[in-house]
This record gives structure tokens, C-alpha cells and sequence, in this order.
């Protein structure tokens, strides 16, 4: 591997438990332990509870790190995922600092399906300009899905690679399944399916809860696990059949735990962004053995369950044959079998240290 030195800059803060930060701060680990402490660098804005309060941390962000990047080595590598950075990076172009963007939606359609405010609305629509101008400046980009890729590259004509999330595979690990259930209060004889995570409107929860209205699945239980509070959330709920059971917000611990207690994993998306986007809990849901079954004909999610053989693969789109095939596959597959091969493929395939290796294959293949 080349020396190689590392600035990894983000426009937001890491201290909240989403998956965006999880994600950042897992990579950010994996980064600074293949290249050294000594050569990683991570810089992001303070954040605060107050949604406008931590939008202004952001706008000040770039003239707190101007300063801090006059004198940066030329060989520094900086990386920056949504940044609001137009004096800073306008300074590392003029110094011919290798500059890079990691995108993992495209703002101008994601900015119309998020549960906020229409004055939020408008000022994110507004930042989006600055993004867009990081991306003009950038030297090459770093997708997390080829939809996305293919996007924007007619636009953004540079280098370009498409690297997909990772796991962290010593927090999320087997447990007993028993063991779990029982701690969690969950029935032993039960069959558990699982859905982990935020519940924005392209994860596809909606298409779930369609799903397990259906005659097949009415003695399973679906878990949709780490709710929060939202309009969104509360039509899904009004909406949701009784075997449909939502758990309010977990921390990373309970998360693994409901992991380990359930069946089966699902990661269902709903296709109305020009990417379906990496899903993080794809990766969280192996590393802990269990399988998974996601939605088919879509790079990111199906194409990784069949290349590694991680589960199995069904159209949510379609409720009554979802059902069917959610209901015969829990009755046929391995656990010990998906138990072996599913964390096996996290420690060697699909952890965030081989991730970043990827990452720094390509900065240094094409730039060094």
C-alpha cells in the first residue's frame, strides 16, 4: 500500500446515532487504521439539537477551517462529503491540493422526499448550490452506487469509482438467538423477520407493511426496529397490520441484539430516487450471520445478496408474491449454513477496512 496522507472532511457532525454518522465514523476508523494516525486527519462542524443552529455550525465551518488549510501538504489527500466549503475548497484548487467527493444521493431529488419544513426545504435547496460547486472543483468523485454514478458522470466528467458500504464487524457480531429473544421479550417459537433503521420514504417500509397483509405471512412478525417520531412514521403505523410491530429508537447494543433475535433480515427499497443508495444495514445484518432477502434487480442491494450468496432476493413491489417467497424461504433455509457463510463474506469481503482499501486503490491508481 503507498504512504499516502488522508483529510476526511465532513459538512455535518458525527455525535448523533444515525446511520449517516455510524457510517462515517465506522469508515473514518477503518481509514485511519490502514494508513496510520499519523497520516489521517478528520475535521467535521459541531452539531447541535436545533436543526438551524447546526445548519449555521455548517456555514461557519468554512471560515474555522479555512485557516487550518493554508498550509496543508501539497500530498494531502482531502476527501469531503457534503461540505459547505466554497473558501476552503476554493483555496486547495488554487494550492493544487487533490481534492475529492464522496456523493451517496443526488441533493436537487433527495431534498423533495425528506420530512422537513418547507423553509428547511428551501435553505438545503440553497446549500445544494455550494455542493455543486465542490463537485465542479473536485478532482474525482467516489459513489456508493453505479445509478448514481452514471448520473451524474455526463455532468461531472472526471475519474470516478463506485464503492458500496461496509460493516463493523467487532461491533456487530453473533449472539445467541435464544438469548436475545428473551432479554428482548420476544416470543421463542415465533418466526421474527427484521427491518433495522431510520424510516425515510425510499427504504421501501411502506411496501413491507403491504407485504405482510397478506394471507402467507399472518403468523410471522414483522419488527421494524429504531423508530423515530415523524409524520411519516406515524401514517406507516395507522397503516400497519397487528403482526407489523414497530420498536421505538435502539442504540447500536439492542440493535445487534434484535438482529440476532430475528429470522430473517429484509432490505426492501422504494425506487423513487435515480439511486437506490448502499444500505447500511445490509452489511450490519451479515455481519451478524443472519440472512437476508432483498429487493431484486437493483445494484447495491440484489446484486450483492447473489454474488455472495447471502440470502435471497424478491420483488416487495409485488405483496402477494413477496409474501409467498418471504414464507417459503424462512421455511427452507440453513441458519447455521447463512451463519458461517454471511459473517465469513463481512470479515473478508465487505467491511469497511476493505472498503477504504478500495478507496485508496483508486486515489492511488489514479492520481499518484
Amino acid at each position: 500500500m503507498p504512504n499516502i496522507r488522508i483529510h476526511y472532511i465532513t459538512g455535518f457532525g458525527l455525535e448523533k446515532n444515525t446511520g449517516r454518522n455510524k457510517a462515517t465514523r465506522e469508515k473514518t476508523a477503518a481509514l485511519q487504521e490502514i494508513i496510520g494516525k499519523e497520516n489521517f486527519r478528520l475535521w467535521h462542524p459541531a452539531s447541535s439539537p436545533n436543526r438551524f443552529i447546526s445548519y449555521m455550525y455548517q456555514l461557519l465551518f468554512d471560515c474555522w477551517l479555512l485557516p487550518r488549510m493554508l498550509f496543508i501538504d501539497k500530498k494531502t489527500v482531502v476527501i469531503e462529503r457534503q461540505a459547505i466549503l466554497p473558501l476552503t475548497n476554493t483555496l486547495l484548487w488554487f494550492r493544487g491540493v487533490r481534492m475529492f467527493c464522496e456523493v451517496h444521493a443526488d441533493p436537487k431529488e433527495e431534498i423533495f422526499y425528506l420530512q422537513k419544513t418547507r423553509l428547511e426545504k428551501l435553505l438545503l435547496r440553497m446549500l445544494y448550490i455550494f455542493e455543486w460547486y465542490n463537485w465542479q472543483l473536485a478532482m474525482g468523485m467516489i459513489y456508493n452506487n453505479p445509478l448514481l454514478q452514471k448520473q451524474l458522470e455526463s455532468t461531472l466528467v472526471k475519474p470516478s469509482v463506485t464503492i458500496y458500504n461496509g460493516c463493523d464487524t467487532n461491533t456487530f457480531i453473533i449472539l445467541n438467538s435464544a438469548a436475545c429473544r428473551k432479554k428482548l421479550g420476544l416470543l421463542a417459537e415465533t418466526k421474527y423477520f427484521l427491518i433495522l433503521g431510520e424510516m425515510s420514504r425510499w427504504r421501501g417500509i411502506d411496501l413491507l407493511i403491504d407485504v405482510f397483509k397478506q394471507e402467507a405471512l399472518r403468523d410471522h412478525i414483522l419488527l421494524v426496529v429504531g423508530v423515530t417520531d415523524s409524520a411519516y412514521s406515524r401514517q406507516l403505523r395507522a397503516a400497519a397490520p397487528s403482526n407489523v410491530h414497530f420498536i421505538d429508537h435502539t442504540d447500536v447494543l439492542e440493535s445487534v441484539e434484535y438482529i440476532n433475535a430475528s429470522d430473517v433480515c429484509l432490505v426492501p427499497v422504494n425506487n423513487i430516487r435515480s439511486s437506490p443508495g448502499s444500505p447500511l444495514k445490509l452489511y450490519d445484518y451479515i455481519a451478524c450471520g443472519k440472512p437476508v432477502v432483498a429487493q431484486a434487480n437493483t445494484p447495491g442491494y440484489s446484486d450483492e445478496v447473489l454474488r455472495y450468496k447471502l440470502g435471497g432476493i424478491t420483488d416487495f413491489r409485488n405483496p402477494k408474491e413477496a409474501a409467498a417467497e418471504l414464507n417459503k424461504f424462512q421455511g427452507e433455509f440453513d441458519s447455521e449454513w447463512y451463519k458461517a457463510n454471511n459473517r465469513a463474506i463481512s470479515l473478508t469481503r465487505a467491511n469497511w477496512h476493505q472498503r477504504m482499501t478500495e478507496v485508496i486503490q483508486f486515489l492511488t491508481s489514479n492520481f499518484f
